[in-house]
C-alpha cells in the first residue's frame, strides 16, 4: 500500500483526469483508452468514437454503430475520423498499427504487467473478453468502469488508486498465457 497525499487540486472531474492522461501518458492504447472516455463524456458518438470502440473490440476492419446503422467503417471515415483523433488529441494516432497491438495478446499481457495503475488495468485486462466465473469479479470488470458509472468528481485513476486490490490480484490468474513464435 502506497499512501498518497490528497491536494485540494487532486479533485477534478472525469473530463479533467481524461484530458491530463490524454496530454501526460506516453503509452497510445493508454492514451486511446482515456480518449474514449472523454468521446462518451461528451457524449460524441460519431466516428472517431465508433473507431476507437472497433480498436478496442481489435476489428481490423472499424464499424459504425449507431441507434440506426450498424455497418463497417469505409476507408475515406475511417481516415477522417484517425485524420480528427491526430489533430485534436493524438498526434502519432494510428489506428492500423494500434489494432495490431490490441490483437497482441503478448503486447496488452506487457502493457498489463507494466502498468501500476489499477484503472488501466481493468481497461487493458477488458480487452481480452475473457469471461470469469467469479460473478463480482465480473461484474466488477464489465460494468464498474463503464462511463455511466464513472464519479462526476473524482481522483485521477492515473495517481490514486481506487481498484480493490483482490480483483487486481485476481486479473493476471486469468491472463492468456503469453504467444510463442511460431
Amino acid at each position: 500500500m502506497k499512501e498518497v497525499p490528497i491536494a485540494r487540486e487532486d479533485i477534478q472531474t472525469f473530463a479533467k483526469v481524461c484530458r491530463a492522461n490524454i496530454a501526460t501518458l506516453q503509452d497510445q492504447i493508454l492514451k486511446a483508452i482515456y480518449l474514449r472516455c472523454d468521446y462518451e463524456l461528451r457524449d460524441e458518438v460519431g466516428l472517431e468514437s465508433n473507431l476507437l470502440a472497433s480498436l478496442f473490440k481489435g476489428r481490423a476492419v472499424p464499424t459504425l454503430q449507431t441507434a440506426t446503422e450498424n455497418r463497417n467503417m469505409p476507408p475515406e471515415e475511417k481516415q477522417a475520423a484517425e485524420a480528427s483523433i491526430q489533430a485534436e488529441h493524438m498526434p502519432g494516432f494510428n489506428y492500423d498499427a494500434l489494432v495490431s497491438e490490441v490483437n497482441d495478446v503478448n503486447a496488452i499481457r506487457a502493457k498489463f504487467l507494466a502498468t501500476d495503475v489499477g484503472y488501466e488495468k481493468i481497461q487493458l485486462f477488458r480487452i481480452f473478453n475473457i469471461d470469469h466465473d467469479d460473478v463480482v469479479i465480473r461484474k466488477f470488470i464489465n460494468e464498474s468502469y463503464h462511463i455511466e458509472n464513472e464519479y462526476v468528481m473524482q481522483l485521477n485513476l492515473h495517481k490514486f488508486e481506487s481498484i480493490p486490490e483482490y480483483v487486481i490480484e485476481e486479473c493476471p490468474r486469468m491472463l492468456p498465457p503469453a504467444e510463442t513464435a511460431a
